[in-house]
């Protein structure tokens, strides 16, 4: 049984964990909180069953979240599973807190992310919202067999904040990247046309947009052939850019605001470099399909970023938050463009070596007690 947040995850992220799983011969379930068809079709061509049941993404609605409470333990009794797989935070939380007793299922409760309920930083509001998410997470996790982080920081947080037992502690290198997917493309020659810089990204603020925007600004004003584009849609999420500071962004033609869509490929491939100055994250699946994809990287020192930089290798990192030190860096790619190609060969010699999305899944299937052949 899988228990994701969204459909479209399921085929995004764990997708080939699937096909690896029906392949070995298990019958897998994989559940979400939404039933868009197109991932609901590719669920079910791999051979596994979809189910969906009630689940409000964000937020703390005490009634919406009993709902997807009581459906995880109608549907864990119902199926009867010998392993239960639960990503995301409310899935983890709430499958954690489903799991019968006395039911023989093994539990993997992989972390993705800390997440905003996690930041304490701030108002009274988000230190307490930080409480309680802490206090279920203590409470689900104590019923975990094993307990998976994509990053040491994140398992240190966890283990340190008395979350998990060190022992139940394990990882494995992010949710990896399918290699004959993302591979390279043709080679990257930014001519006399300005250096392209591309993120691809929630609309969050947790993920550097605001610096993204300020150090484009910075570096236009003595480059303004270079180009900066922005892939991916909004968010509802409390930590969500409004609308209208977008429409700002858009109207003063800095930002080429992309939107979401559904093969991120040519994005990338028309790019020179791919930035990501998240705040935080478990390792960021759109850093591993640029590096997939031979591109240089600019990415933060926060925890599950700076595992995809080898500093002056294969991109560079820059301290969370520091607009300037991003301008910086990109300012040394367009004075340097020789950057470009050998970083871009790096990323994706680093991509083969850490990254390959079935060697992941492979200590991820062993993780949940599954013969890996």
């Amino acid at each position: 049984l899988v228990l994701g947040g969204i459909s479209h995850s399921l085929q995004n992220f764990r997708g080939d964990l699937l096909k690896q799983l029906r392949g070995l011969g298990h019958d897998v379930i994989a559940c979400a909180g939404d039933s868009t068809s197109r991932h609901v079709q590719f669920v079910e061509a791999l051979g596994a069953e979809f189910r969906e049941y009630p689940l409000q993404r964000t937020g703390l609605n005490p009634l919406q979240d009993m709902r997807t409470w009581l459906a995880l333990r109608r549907m864990i009794r119902d199926v009867n599973p010998d392993v239960i797989l639960a990503y995301t935070i409310k899935p983890v939380i709430w499958g954690g807190l489903a799991l019968p007793k006395r039911s023989q299922a093994r539990l993997v409760s992989l972390i993705t992310g800390v997440g905003y309920a996690m930041q304490s930083e701030g108002a009274s509001h988000r230190k307490l919202l930080a409480k309680l998410v802490q206090s279920l997470y203590r409470k689900a996790l104590s019923r975990a067999g094993v307990v998976v982080f994509q990053n040491p920081d994140n398992r240190a947080l966890f283990v340190d904040s008395g979350l998990v037992a060190q022992d139940k502690a394990q990882l494995v290198a992010g949710s990896g990247v399918n290699l004959s997917v993302f591979r390279a493309p043709a080679p990257v020659c930014s001519g006399e046309r300005g250096v392209v810089f591309i993120t691809i990204a929630r609309l969050l603020k947790s993920k550097g947009l605001y610096e993204f925007e300020e150090a484009a600004r910075e570096v236009k004003r003595n480059y303004p052939a270079s180009r900066f584009v922005v892939v991916g849609p909004s968010d509802p999420s409390p930590d969500g850019i409004p609308a209208e500071t977008v429409r700002e962004w858009a109207s003063k033609g800095v930002l080429e605001l992309a939107g979401e869509v559904t093969d991120v490929r040519p994005s990338l491939a028309s790019a020179d470099v791919f930035v990501l100055a998240s705040h935080h994250e478990g390792v960021p699946r759109s850093t591993l399909e640029a590096m997939g994809m031979s591109r240089a990287v600019i990415t933060t020192d926060a925890p599950g970023c700076k595992e995809t930089v080898m500093d002056g290798v294969n991109g560079f990192q820059f301290r969370t938050g520091s607009a300037s030190e991003l301008a910086r860096l990109m300012t040394r790619f367009i004075e340097e463009p020789g950057l470009i190609t050998s970083m871009g060969k790096a990323s994706r010699e680093l991509a083969e070596a850490r990254f390959d999305v079935d060697k992941v899944n492979k200590d991820l299937i062993a993780l949940m007690g599954l013969p890996c052949a």
